[in-house]
């Protein structure tokens, strides 16, 4: 009887380690895996921050690169496009056009300089 009881006692200690490791592995799996999953958004939202990053420096460069060709090419080529869109709207069936001052102002200019100047001469 007292050796059976002490059997029973000692089986009962050994379901109830049992338990408490399969506790404490369950607890230990929970907190890795909430910690896996907490690292695995941190590294998410540095690599959408760094693709955001190498997005805006390219939408940058790009800029750069237009307003340095834009600044080359300089105002007469501004005008020819000026120009350009004003001969495709001429030619459709509208019956009014409004020009800028400033295509005009461009437009004077240009012909001034391809006008060859006149001598003193040839103006009397």
């Amino acid at each position: 009887e007292v050796q059976e009881a002490m059997i029973k006692q000692m089986a009962a200690e050994r379901t109830k380690r049992a338990m408490i490791l399969e506790a404490e592995g369950k607890r230990t799996a929970a907190i890795l895996e909430a910690e896996g999953h907490r690292e695995a958004l941190i590294k998410k939202g540095e690599g959408e921050k760094q693709y955001e990053i190498l997005v805006a420096e390219g939408k940058a460069k790009a800029l750069e690169l237009i307003q340095v060709a834009a600044s080359r090419l300089g105002s007469n080529a501004l005008l020819l496009q000026y120009l350009e869109a004003l001969k495709s709207i001429a030619q459709s069936p509208a019956t009014k056009i409004v020009v800028p001052l400033e295509l005009l102002t461009g437009f004077s200019r240009i012909l001034g300089t391809l006008t060859p100047a006149r001598s003193e001469s040839e103006s009397q």
